[in-house]
């Protein structure tokens, strides 16, 4: 029964269920693998499968990815990325980081997720934050591997994997930065084609 009570203080308050630490770790760890292991991206698929990011690409990019026709897709979604497109931006980055029909980058798929994270692309906020988290292609920052996580995800929730190797004061100051950006950035981004 306590368990009950502290999950539902947790998803009221989960800067004060942080007193109890062991228990949180323990917790938070668990949702962590469970969510790597359900999620495909982290599951060893080559990329997004059925992501809807590809109803926001040009027609012939989810072909050429399914045939693991990679150089195609570079070639389709690359000038659009240049353009601006987040969609477009995330999928150049994705090929990057899993060196899919070109050398991985991390650098660069820093680089391009970021481009569409600022314009409030969720998707991209959610994999940018997976770079920072292990530092790759950045220097590593858990801080910023939550804001961007936070930013990332579509509910209100407070991202679980995250604040684990946060303090008290880390999580304040990531969820102030998460308010300033969501009144700097109200809706998401448009989508282009």
């Amino acid at each position: 029964m306590a368990g009950i009570a502290n999950f539902c203080k947790l998803v009221s308050n989960p800067v004060e269920m942080l007193t109890d630490i062991q228990n949180m770790k323990i917790f938070f760890f668990s949702l962590f693998l469970l969510i790597f292991f359900i999620n495909p991206t982290f599951a060893g698929t080559a990329g997004p499968g059925p992501d809807p990011i590809f109803s926001e690409l040009p027609k012939g990019v989810e072909a050429a990815f399914k045939q693991k026709n990679y150089r195609t897709v570079m070639k389709l979604c690359r000038p659009l990325a240049e353009q601006g497109n987040p969609a477009a931006e995330t999928m150049v980055a994705w090929l990057y980081r899993d060196g899919l029909g070109v050398k991985r980058n991390y650098k660069e798929a820093v680089k391009w997720y970021r481009k569409a994270a600022e314009q409030n692309y969720p998707r991209a906020q959610q994999l940018l934050s997976y770079l920072y988290y292990d530092g790759l292609g950045i220097k590593q920052d858990r801080r910023d591997a939550c804001f961007w996580w936070i930013l990332g995800i579509e509910t209100d929730g407070t991202p679980m994997m995250c604040i684990t190797h946060l303090t008290r004061g880390e999580i304040k100051e990531v969820h102030q930065r998460v308010e300033k950006w969501r009144a700097e950035h109200p809706s998401p981004a448009p989508k282009k084609k």
